[in-house]
């Protein structure tokens, strides 16, 4: 089995673009959407009792050494219903193999569930 054959999930990739503008010529914050393959795993669960219920889950993306990610970026899971919105909380991290970049871990947080 390969890692390509791990990544099971369907993901919108929304990065900046950078030279948006708007009608008057201001700088705007648009972006591109791409469709990548990935995988979603859960790193960590914790939870905050200290005066509140709080559960803290930390995710980590795993997608292929070609995917260029920045920490302004998003991904969309659009099999969810309805669909859940991820951002980057952290440095996109490239796991080395034996012959170069094998694959790229990516902590994920939830913002929303649109």
């Amino acid at each position: 089995m390969t890692f390509a054959n791990l990544l099971t999930q369907t993901l919108t990739h929304r990065r900046a673009a950078p030279g948006a503008v708007d009608a008057y010529n201001n700088p705007t914050a648009g972006h591109e959407d791409e469709t990548v393959s990935g995988r979603i795993d859960q790193a960590s669960t914790t939870e905050n009792v200290d005066g509140r219920d709080v559960t803290t889950t930390r995710l980590v993306l795993f997608l292929e050494p070609t995917v260029t990610v920045t920490p302004a970026d998003q991904f969309i899971d659009n099999t969810t219903t309805p669909a859940t919105v991820y951002a980057v909380d952290g440095a996109p991290a490239p796991i080395q193999g034996r012959s170069g970049v094998h694959h790229r871990e990516v902590p994920l947080r939830v913002i929303a569930a649109s």
